[in-house]
């Protein structure tokens, strides 16, 4: 399915809107994924990320461990 989205105008969620809704500064999402690897967001014919839902669950989920002293390493 995955890969239906990168072939076909993919749809999801750009990185501001999924920062307003997990409350993750832009810049911290982009790191986590270069870094960390934690989601692999599609990208837009634009180049833009496009976030599944599953995307900001895992990066709620996250976000939480982290706020509770995990690392994110």
């Amino acid at each position: 399915m995955q890969q239906n989205r990168e072939l076909s105008g993919a749809s999801g969620l750009r990185i501001a809107a999924v920062s307003r809704i997990t409350k993750i500064p832009v810049d911290t999402l982009r790191a986590w994924e270069r870094r960390y690897g934690v989601v692999k967001p599609v990208r837009s014919e634009t180049s833009a990320r496009l976030y599944a839902e599953e995307d900001v669950l895992r990066l709620k989920l996250i976000k939480a461990l982290v706020d509770r002293g995990h690392g994110i390493g």
